[in-house]
């Protein structure tokens, strides 16, 4: 709220109001008595700009007690006239309700005015209400429809939700090239499960070339955060280069994954052991990790420990799971 207000005081210039001028010097000076005196004088002349900063200013509690009444009051009246910022701020407090009582009647009237003049927060919160069913029902093609707008303006969040359901194929047809599209600027803002998705896209060629260099960027990324699944992703990748140094690099991602309970690590992890790839060739640690394994349910584990004593059990690229 404070960020947009400063933003909006910045970008509101030339402004016919004088009493609004004024109060917008003297917000940023730091006068808020003065502030509010001028702003209220031209919000009752009917200044949907200065109805809105007053609104905020009772919001923020800028001149003594917040006053929600005297927000939602004030926030009304501007977006009654259109302010697209009121708009959006009133859909979000009666979506929210921690200022007002959650209404999503009122949350859906106020955020679809602010999302038809291209807001983009407002657009990717009725998108996600209609895909959730939240006070409507479920409605994937207006969900899309109004995900996709926000996603073309940058907003994050959308873009996330957006490319996660055309990759699952979430109630709409599966399309791998858009979900790359708009994962990808999700990825880039470090989101971790979106970084992994990513690199496993890279790794199959999944709406894009196959990319081991960028599967390996996207997975280590999410890896060196502590995600299991891409720890073991970026163990499978060096895994395959099949020399000595990358053995061992290997071996360390495949450990730090088996050691957060991924089972398809704990078992690459009893291979590595089994052989000597990247650690010292222990048939007590191979089994130990075998068992982690099978106890999760691993039939490929369970099965190796009931061949453990074979000589043709071997750890080769044709063993490893890709993940």
């Amino acid at each position: 709220m404070k960020k947009l207000l400063c933003v909006f005081l910045l970008c509101t210039t030339s402004v016919v109001n004088a009493g609004f001028d004024d109060g917008a010097v003297a917000y940023k000076q730091g006068d808020y008595a003065t502030a509010l005196k001028e702003f209220k004088e031209a919000a009752e002349k009917g200044d949907a700009k200065a109805e809105f900063i007053l609104g905020t200013m009772y919001i923020e509690g800028k001149i003594g007690l917040k006053d929600y009444r005297q927000a939602e009051k004030w926030f009304t009246k501007s977006a009654e006239k259109g302010l697209v910022e009121a708009q959006s701020v009133l859909g979000l407090m009666y979506y929210n309700g921690e200022i007002v009582s959650q209404d999503y009647a009122k949350a859906i009237t106020w955020l679809k005015k602010s999302a038809e003049q291209g807001n983009a927060e407002a657009q990717f919160i009725l998108g996600r209400m209609y895909y959730k069913g939240e006070s409507v029902e479920k409605n994937y093609p207006i969900a899309i429809q109004w995900l996709t707008q926000s996603s073309e303006k940058g907003y994050v969040d959308a873009q996330c939700l957006l490319g996660l359901m055309y990759y699952k194929g979430d109630n709409i047809q599966q399309d791998y090239y858009r979900a790359i599209k708009w994962l990808k600027p999700c990825a880039e803002q470090g989101l971790i499960e979106v970084q992994h998705i990513l690199g496993v896209m890279y790794y199959y060629g999944e709406g894009t070339e196959q990319d081991n260099t960028q599967a390996l960027y996207w997975s280590q990324k999410a890896a060196e955060q502590g995600l299991p699944q891409a720890q073991y992703t970026v163990g499978i990748i060096y895994a395959k280069k099949e020399t000595t140094l990358d053995e061992i690099v290997a071996a360390s991602w495949f450990t730090k994954a088996a050691e957060q309970g991924f089972v398809d690590a704990q078992y690459m992890l009893g291979f590595a052991y089994k052989e000597g790839r990247g650690v010292p060739q222990m048939d007590v640690w191979a089994k130990m990790w075998w068992e982690k394994a099978a106890a999760q349910g691993h039939m490929e584990a369970q099965r190796e420990l009931d061949n453990m004593q074979s000589s043709s059990l071997g750890y080769s690229s044709d063993s490893l799971v890709s993940p």
